[in-house]
């Protein structure tokens, strides 16, 4: 299962000492995911196999619905 969301970038200019942020297109494979916090702007996203977390969109209470559905009974029978 996919998870479409958005990543927070930051990106250090040669003018500025304050890195612009943006938002970008991010996508995830919910295998890949090991955990995940509360942030500011979304969650804090933690992927096996990436050096360093994430910010994404997806608020706490969003993300921990969305792995709850990936988790039910139904799905596991699936898989």
């Amino acid at each position: 299962m996919t998870i479409k969301t958005q990543i927070l970038c930051k990106e250090q200019t040669e003018h500025d000492s304050t890195p612009r942020e943006y938002w970008e297109k991010f996508e995830f494979d919910i295998r890949s995911y090991v955990a995940h916090s509360e942030h500011d702007f979304g969650s804090v996203l933690y992927l096996s196999g990436l050096l360093v977390s994430v910010v994404i969109k997806l608020s706490f209470e969003e993300l921990s619905e969305k792995l709850q559905i990936f988790n039910s009974f139904e799905t596991i029978g699936l898989n």
